[in-house]
């Protein structure tokens, strides 16, 4: 026995749902609903940057020069944890040819940064506009 789907006309189909306009309308919605939060969240979460700027660590360790900096904040990310440490965001400034410039670096190393504290002057690898803070190891990258 042969068992092919039946062809149904677009006709019969809009005179069913205009029988039933209450369960197509809802039907109808609760496929547009999610499909409109979707595309809302995804915009509003590619908008979002990453604070932190991103770095070619080996670039910048061997080409870069040594600056001396010095430390303008210091800022723990408590909505992260990893491995039960929560990453410190570095802000400092330095001179770049008699340009001010300010940048940031995070880091995992709770030890190496305790006695760390605004004002501080730390060494950094400068590299094209990218920075790394020395003595300090690779940090996080999101």
């Amino acid at each position: 026995m042969k068992t092919a789907p039946r062809s149904v006309k677009l006709s019969t189909i809009l005179n069913t749902l205009k029988k039933r306009p209450i369960s197509a309308t809802i039907g109808f919605l609760s496929m547009l609903i999610p499909v409109v939060i979707i595309t809302i969240l995804i915009i509003v979460f590619s908008s979002l940057g990453n604070d932190v700027p991103s770095v070619d660590f080996d670039q910048v360790h061997s080409k870069g020069t040594s600056k001396t900096a010095q430390v303008i904040d210091i800022e723990t990310q408590y909505n992260i944890s990893i491995n039960d440490v929560h990453p410190t965001i570095i802000h400092y400034t330095y001179d770049n040819n008699g340009q001010i410039i300010t940048s940031k670096y995070r880091v995992l190393e709770e030890r190496k940064i305790e006695n760390l504290e605004i004002g501080d002057d730390i060494e950094i690898k400068e590299f094209e506009g990218s920075t790394i803070v020395l003595g300090l190891n690779l940090t996080i990258l999101v």
